[in-house]
């Protein structure tokens, strides 16, 4: 588990994007695609590890790493870092004391099923806000989830892969399915 604040699990420049959207907007959907493959030989992506990826960073570090230490540590050590790297102050302090003060995520999550083997560019997730005032976390949340799942899929696809070459030679050799179970 990562043990310092989620929102620094993700591409730093877009926490500069809280400050360019309209002022009045209070609806964001963002959806999490597999852009490419390097396998010259698929066209397709193994969804899996959104469910470890909302249990280990949107319930486990958000509680302990954000709702559960003091707004000032929070603070402190998220304007530390962006100071340092980027020199901003990424979302602001109003927005992360905005949802600090909330206690939790408003977010709605919808994907396809793990395990679901999809055409790449199709979207795999998507990402919306519950609440007007948190537009900003949406896209706060797809690059880090982006940052987080494409590691996880390519092993999906790789063990993918080997089970379908263990299949194929389970039926050139074997007598009974049973040894593919």
């Amino acid at each position: 588990m990562i043990q310092y604040n989620p929102l620094l699990c993700l591409d730093f420049y877009k926490t500069a994007h809280a400050e360019q959207y309209p002022q009045t907007l209070t609806k964001m959907v963002s959806y999490y695609t597999p852009r490419m493959t390097r396998l010259s030989d698929t066209e397709k992506v193994t969804m899996f590890g959104l469910q470890a990826f909302i249990n280990e960073y949107l319930i486990e570090a958000f509680n302990k790493f954000f709702f559960k230490r003091s707004f000032g540590k929070v603070l402190s050590e998220y304007r530390r870092v962006l100071l340092s790297t980027i020199g901003t102050t990424g979302v602001g302090e109003k927005r992360l004391k905005d949802l600090y003060k909330l206690g939790y995520l408003p977010l709605e999550i919808r994907a396809v099923p793990e395990g679901t083997r999809t055409d790449i560019k199709v979207p795999q997730i998507e990402i919306s806000n519950t609440h007007p005032d948190f537009v900003w976390l949406v896209n706060s949340i797809e690059t880090m989830l982006s940052c987080t799942m494409w590691h996880t899929q390519i092993s999906a696809e790789v063990g993918y892969r080997y089970r379908k070459i263990v299949n194929e030679f389970a039926d050139r050799t074997c007598e009974d399915s049973v040894a593919r179970a």
